[in-house]
Formats: C-alpha cells, sequence, structure tokens
C-alpha cells in the first residue's frame, strides 16, 4: 500500500506526517503515512541513498530496484538477473539483502553480519568492476 502511494504520489508531502495542520483530514490513513514516514523512507535511503543530495550515496541502490521489481511489480528474479546480464543468483543475493535490511530497521530481527558481509562483498565487486572486465555491477554488460 506504501508503493502504491509512492507512485500515485499522495506521499510526496507526508515524511513527517505529525507536521500537518491541526484540523486537517488526511488523505491516507495515518497508519500509512507512518509506516511510510518511519520505515519505507529510511530503508529506501539506506539503499538508495538521498536524490536531492548526492553526496548522500546509498549502500546498493540495485537492491533497492530488485525488491521493487520482485515485491511491488512481481517480476521473478531470473528476469532481473536476465535484465541486467547477472550471473550466478546476483539477484537473489540482492533481494535477501534488501529485505534484510528492511526486518532489520523495523527491529523484526537483527540482520547485522549478514549484512555487513554483503556490504564488503557489494563494495570489493563494485570497486573490481562487476565481472572482472571493468563493467561496475548495476551498468548492462556490452
Amino acid at each position: 500500500m506504501i508503493f502504491e502511494r509512492v507512485a500515485a504520489g499522495l506521499l510526496a508531502r507526508t515524511s513527517d506526517p505529525a507536521n500537518r495542520s491541526p484540523g486537517t483530514r488526511p488523505e491516507i490513513p495515518e497508519r500509512i503515512a507512518l509506516l511510510h514516514a518511519q520505515r519505507y523512507i529510511p530503508w529506501a535511503r539506506y539503499l538508495g541513498g538521498n536524490a536531492t543530495s548526492p553526496a548522500q550515496r546509498g549502500r546498493c541502490a540495485p537492491a533497492l530496484e530488485i525488491a521493487t521489481e520482485v515485491v511491488i511489480d512481481g517480476a521473478t528474479l531470473a528476469q532481473c538477473d536476465r535484465r541486467r546480464r547477472w550471473r550466478n543468483g546476483t539477484g537473489a543475493k540482492l533481494l535477501v539483502y534488501a529485505l534484510s535490511v528492511y526486518t532489520d530497521r523495523a527491529g523484526w530481527e537483527r540482520n547485522r553480519d549478514m549484512i555487513a558481509a554483503f556490504e564488503a562483498w557489494w563494495d570489493a565487486r563494485t570497486r573490481a568492476g562487476g565481472r572482472g572486465n571493468g563493467v561496475a555491477p548495476d551498468q548492462p554488460n556490452p
């Protein structure tokens, strides 16, 4: 429901639902606005960074893309890998990482060791150029 509202533009001004003026009726249920502000936005910024501030780079934007494609759009991991020309289950690794970050930030599970291990792997892969051919892992392989 949160992503549907984000895609429709209904949450564009509800990053802090507590700041709305008294007596106004929210266009969306307050619970959804709170989940958006307290869970979705921090998770999306952690993975993808802050679009308004290039200095605040995300940890792994492709993980956010894969999570959105699989969970929201209903794409399969094979489709995601094929679209990006990835092999060895890279899309699955990214999805597990993205959902682990979400559950960790929501307080449902503590996945800090797994998250740190993935981020170290991703940083090494990014620095090495992804597939050993100088192409960053989030870029298509020519």
